[in-house]
């Protein structure tokens, strides 16, 4: 069997991004989109996240959006020149044209992998999470279903159909705290007041026709889940011990930067089971409701 391997897929103004198509995979395939954090990389997503061996034994199509650093002629660098998604970003003035990156990604996907379009969904990490509430709102009608990880919902715009989200946060995340509290931006020095991250998620809850407040559903093994009833399906995860990374990733942030990683959650098999259970144009009927 040939070994599947990531490739890079340039687009127009001098971006692109990271391409995983399993070696056996012909036919029509799910995509899932994993957005980095801020100061990350394509290839660090792929790498701390362990996605591409995960899709590749699961048959979907991986792919590793790249953003924009603030010098876009020099190498990107996590403190230095980090990038970020156009989406609460904490760097001063770096306010990149993602929607038109995504636009052309969407656009071309299927020129470069056999795509399944009612099969299109889209996670990521930190500032990466944050972009995946962005896209929800700006381009629903390609998007079958969102998982943010460890990051706040910046976004303001109703979609243009209800997105089925899983968010998922550890417990002791210094950096989104889920109850709210000060954080120190490694980028600028600056303190900064955050607040509770399930208050942002009330808001996409009320954007996606759901209930506030949250009930809470289970919590067995560490792992508290909370759903927001409506007419599509959104749920909570909260990871006891984890910090500021990839729920079952390499942990590769500084723990003085981000706290501990944990393997309490394997996120790339919560997301998948998440999003296996949803397609574009599905009618919403499940218990959750």
């Amino acid at each position: 069997m040939t070994k599947s391997a990531d490739r890079w897929i340039a687009l127009s103004a001098g971006r692109g991004y990271q391409l995983r198509v399993p070696s056996h995979v012909s036919g029509p395939a799910p995509v899932v989109l994993l957005l980095h954090g801020t100061g990350g990389t394509a290839a660090w997503a792929a790498e701390e996240s362990r996605f591409g061996p995960f899709a590749d034994r699961h048959g979907f199509i991986a792919v590793y959006p790249q953003a924009l650093p603030p010098d876009p002629n020099s190498p990107p660098r996590f403190l230095a020149n980090p990038p970020a998604w156009n989406a609460g970003t904490v760097i001063p003035g770096h306010r990149p044209d993602d929607h038109a990156y995504f636009e052309e990604l969407f656009a071309t996907l299927q020129d470069h992998a056999p795509v399944d379009l009612d099969h299109v969904y889209v996670t990521g990490f930190s500032n990466g999470a944050a972009m995946c509430f962005e896209l929800a709102g700006h381009f629903a009608a390609r998007i079958a279903a969102i998982a943010p990880v460890a990051g706040y919902c910046r976004a303001k715009v109703t979609p243009s159909r209800l997105v089925p989200t899983l968010y998922i946060i550890g417990a002791d995340d210094p950096m989104t705290p889920p109850l709210g509290g000060t954080v120190t931006s490694p980028w600028t020095g600056e303190t900064l007041q955050r607040p509770p991250a399930f208050d942002e998620l009330d808001r996409w809850a009320g954007l996606i026709g759901c209930r506030v407040p949250r009930e809470f559903i289970s919590e067995a093994n560490g792992i508290r889940t909370d759903r927001y009833a409506g007419p599509v399906e959104f749920l909570a995860m909260t990871v006891e011990g984890l910090g500021h990374h990839w729920p079952g990733g390499r942990g590769q942030l500084k723990r003085k930067l981000a706290g501990l990683p944990s393997d309490r959650l394997d996120a790339n098999t919560a997301v998948w089971e998440f999003f296996r259970r949803h397609r574009l144009g599905e009618s919403y009927s499940a218990a959750a409701t």
